[in-house]
């Protein structure tokens, strides 16, 4: 898939484009299970069935109790001072394990 995107496009997504893809695919999913009159408690289950049984370029979409999803990979950023003017640095990271667990580190950042 990365590849048929790269020439589509003339170059290499970038995460947003892959997450948007999966969100756009999971929406379509859930769309086709419901009736085009569906409320939206049935649009909600339809989307929440459709996201916990795809898995997307970014990885599986299953949610948590919260709605989010129940794992992924996050870079937490602050805002750093740099001289006479202020720029953003990572100050840590979040990486899922398969098993649901996941390891958190705090990085320099600025």
């Amino acid at each position: 898939m990365t590849e048929r995107l790269s020439q589509k496009l003339g170059r290499i997504p970038d995460a947003f484009a892959y997450a948007a893809y999966d969100a756009v695919s999971v929406v379509h999913l859930a769309l086709k299970r419901v009736n085009v009159n569906a409320d939206v408690s049935a649009l909600r289950g339809a989307i929440v069935t459709a996201a916990n049984e795809y898995r997307g370029l970014t990885g599986s979409t299953r949610l948590n109790e919260a709605g989010d999803r129940a794992s992924g990979n996050y870079d937490f950023w602050s805002v750093c001072a740099r001289s006479a003017s202020f720029t953003w640095g990572r100050a840590a990271t979040y990486t899922a394990g398969a098993d649901g667990a996941g390891t958190a580190t705090r990085l320099r950042g600025c």
